[in-house]
């Protein structure tokens, strides 16, 4: 049938429809493939940011942005994607930054508009500490010790949080003792750590310096010594009695210290004792003196014994019982130090 004016051409609509629905079939899956994904992106270095005003207490380290994209979109765009926070108005405490996101196509697909990140910071301070200076471990020659630190740095300036800088108590230097040069010991730099009052380290703070020199100071080791025990006396018996003899137990002490305080030493003495008011043999516990600066004692107290006795024709001529040991014999009707 020949075609008239205003009558429709069946093959050519027919062809239509055909080239429509291909190019349908070919379009709708590309439109049906985008989607939202989320991106994790890493947080670069935040900016502009002064650390010498605040301190990054916590932060994220990455961020989830979703965008609108297809499959090929993501693979091209999941190792390209980068963040970085602004902290152009950063201030003390918990809040949200806005982050900017590389590259500008990827912005624009972003489905949530300007991400943030929620960043907490506290003011950096500055405060001074006392320097202390400790050793450890032993030195390689046993037959020395180690007699003094000496050190000339006193004070530190510490830097940070201040959350941690007002935890810091000390900045403590510890000298390792198998470290030192025994033979000719020599000046050392040590590097100082920031303690709290409870013996641990603080964190997240500097020093400045952050060492100090340390001189040790070796003296022979301590030498041991055996001396005798003398009891002390005070005041006089009471009229018709005598100190007969008193005794010491035990009569002799182990002293320990350094070779030029030891060596001249051959005895010791107890506290005084007041005799004044005794009529008949006592037993006494008495504390021994206090030992003599770096020497010590291997007892603190003893037992002595004062025998006293009425006066009689006898007493009043008594022999003389020479010292020996921790045993002496005062003067008769009175009582005698050594």
């Amino acid at each position: 049938m020949n075609s008239k004016s205003g009558s429709i051409n069946v093959p050519i609509v027919l062809a239509s429809l055909a080239i429509s629905l291909m190019l349908w079939m070919v379009v709708l899956p590309q439109q049906l493939s985008k989607r939202i994904r989320g991106f994790n992106i890493k947080l670069e270095r935040p900016y502009p940011f002064n650390d010498k005003k605040f301190f990054i207490v916590k932060k994220p380290e990455s961020i989830i942005v979703h965008a609108m994209v297809t499959e090929q979109e993501y693979k091209d765009l999941i190792g390209t994607v980068t963040a970085e926070v602004d902290l152009s108005e950063a201030s003390s405490g918990t809040h949200s930054y806005p982050v900017s996101i590389s590259p500008s196509r990827f912005q624009k697909l972003v489905r949530e508009g300007i991400p943030t990140a929620v960043y907490t910071l506290e003011p950096v301070i500055q405060t001074k500490v006392p320097v202390v200076v400790t050793s450890t471990g032993k030195l390689s020659d046993q037959s020395l010790l180690l007699d003094d630190l000496k050190f000339a740095t006193r004070e530190v300036e510490v830097n940070g949080p201040k959350s941690a800088v007002s935890a810091v108590s000390r900045a403590q230097a510890t000298l390792r003792l198998d470290m030192v040069d025994v033979k000719a010991p020599q000046s050392m730099d040590v590097s100082l750590e920031p303690f709290d009052s409870d013996n641990h380290i603080v964190a997240n703070v500097d020093i400045r310096p952050a060492q100090v020199t340390i001189t040790p100071k070796l003296s022979p080791s301590p030498k041991n010594q055996t001396v005798f025990v003398e009891a002390k006396f005070v005041g006089k018996v009471p009229d018709g009695y005598i100190v007969k003899n008193y005794t010491v137990e035990p009569d002799r002490v182990l002293v320990s210290g350094p070779s030029r305080l030891v060596t001249g030493m051959t005895k010791v003495f107890t506290e005084p004792i007041d005799v004044s008011q005794l009529t008949s043999t006592q037993t006494l516990t008495v504390l021994l003196q206090t030992p003599p600066e770096q020497t010590s004692y291997d007892a603190k107290e003893v037992k002595v014994t004062i025998y006293i006795e009425p006066v009689s024709i006898k007493n009043l001529n008594p022999v003389a019982v020479p010292k020996v040991g921790g045993v002496h014999t005062p003067a008769s009707g009175s009582s005698k130090g050594p």
